[in-house]
């Protein structure tokens, strides 16, 4: 009986152990289909230095992307097109923010999701006072954005 019981760990071990194994292999660009293989084209050559993880990542997102409608494609790369405008220094006050964000409980998060929806969908007018009277109470914390054309639209102001 403890041979028996010895002898299903050591299966059981040498399974999760292969499991794994196979998990952490890495997959050869030719191994991808063809459509995947079109898509990451531009990194073909950098293909085989990521890890097995960040390959895994890569085709994950892929998917996702694949996934999309034209709308939400639209929509990503006009964000992601933001971002690389971003500098350094605003790209790690973000990722600051979200580290944060994360630790929040689900009701801080949808207590904020809630401000932030309803901030953006003030007049530019408006929005500019509130970051002005933010900045005389905590001055320094909150930089102010820089509103592009192509991001905020033009407010229509009223002639007195």
């Amino acid at each position: 009986m403890n041979r028996l019981k010895i002898l299903l760990i050591t299966l059981l071990l040498t399974v999760n152990y292969a499991f794994a194994e196979q998990e952490a292999t890495k997959i050869a660009f030719e191994q991808l289909t063809e459509k995947q293989q079109e898509q990451l084209k531009p990194y073909q050559q950098q293909w085989q230095n990521f890890s097995a993880e960040q390959q895994s990542k890569v085709l994950t997102g892929l998917q996702k992307w694949n996934q999309l409608s034209v709308q939400d494609k639209a929509r990503v790369q006009k964000r992601f097109k933001h971002w690389q405008e971003l500098t350094g220094q605003e790209k790690e006050s973000l990722r600051q923010f979200f580290a944060e964000y994360k630790q929040m409980s689900p009701r801080k998060q949808r207590r904020l999701q809630r401000a932030y929806h309803h901030y953006n969908n003030l007049p530019l007018q408006q929005q500019l006072e509130l970051r002005s009277r933010f900045r005389q109470v905590k001055p320094g914390i909150a930089p102010s954005p820089v509103v592009k054309p192509s991001i905020r639209p033009a407010v229509k102001r009223k002639e007195n």
